[in-house]
């Protein structure tokens, strides 16, 4: 709260800010061990509909790994 605007951002609203967030970084029924993955079927949905809305001008296959996400869950074990 040090270099925030008392006018325009108080506790409260930064508290709700950041419990949104974080459904966002795990929602409801995602366990913790699947945070930072890609879901395939997911990105593709996404995928589909900015290509279909012409936000990207081909498909975009192989634009992701969880490469680097499966090497950090092997450390762990």
């Amino acid at each position: 709260m040090k270099w925030a605007d008392p006018k325009t951002t108080s506790r409260d609203h930064l508290l709700a800010m950041v419990k949104a967030v974080a459904l966002l970084v795990q929602p409801s029924g995602l366990s913790a061990d699947k945070i930072g993955f890609i879901d395939e079927a997911r990105f593709k949905t996404t995928s589909d509909i900015v290509l279909k809305f012409n936000s990207i001008t081909k498909p975009s296959a192989n634009a992701y790994t969880n490469d680097l996400m499966t090497a950090a869950a092997a450390l762990k074990k």
